[in-house]
């Protein structure tokens, strides 16, 4: 996911807090097809972690799937059947800790790590203060699903809801419902609010 997820102060701070890689993953479902994610890993981690599938194996992610807070990798007490952190160790991530929170059924996490020391209390309370900061940011709200984004589009063309589903061979119905969630994405109370806050964020 690109990096204007976050600004660049929020960028800079995350490098600084986790200076052998960190990992931003923000108010996701598990079944989201779309990830709002800033991977700053180093990429040969990051390519073997997703080759491999490590994701349901590791203790990082599945504590942070489970529990609100902050943890020091160290510290979790999930077992670790395929070594995921052994393995992590091999690219400097020896210390990391993983800030999580779960609202209305979404998911976010921060993760850091480092290669010389574990995090201290106080460093610990500068993440959670980070995520709450980036959290509370513009740059991170969600947005649309393509499928939704391209109802706002046409409908900024001056197309009516039945001249889409026209154009989109879908039923009216399921215009109506994209809008809907569209709307709901970007906060908006109507479709004219919705198209405006679209071409404001550059989705459209």
């Amino acid at each position: 996911m690109p990096e204007m997820l976050a600004d660049k102060i929020h960028l800079d701070r995350l490098k600084e807090l986790g200076p052998a890689g960190y990992r931003l993953i923000l108010r996701v479902r598990l079944t989201d097809t779309k990830k709002n994610m800033i991977d700053g890993m180093p990429p040969a981690w990051s390519a073997l972690y997703n080759q491999r599938g490590y994701i349901m194996g590791d203790p990082v992610f599945l504590w942070g799937l489970v529990n609100n807070g902050a943890k020091r990798w160290e510290d979790i007490d999930i077992k670790d059947y395929r070594g995921v952190l052994a393995k992590a160790k091999a690219f400097g991530l020896n210390y990391g800790v993983v800030v999580s929170q779960q609202v209305d059924g979404r998911h976010t996490a921060l993760s850091v790590a480092r290669s010389d020391s574990p995090y201290t209390d106080a460093e610990i309370s500068s993440c959670v203060e980070l995520l709450n900061e980036i959290l509370n940011n513009h740059y991170i709200r969600e947005q649309p699903e393509p499928n939704e984004a391209e109802i706002l589009r046409l409908m900024s063309q001056g197309h009516s809801l039945e001249e889409i589903a026209v154009l989109q061979q879908i039923a009216i119905s399921t215009v109506k419902k994209r809008l809907s969630r569209a709307c709901t994405t970007l906060g908006a109370k109507t479709s004219v609010q919705a198209v405006a806050e679209a071409v404001r964020r550059q989705i459209i």
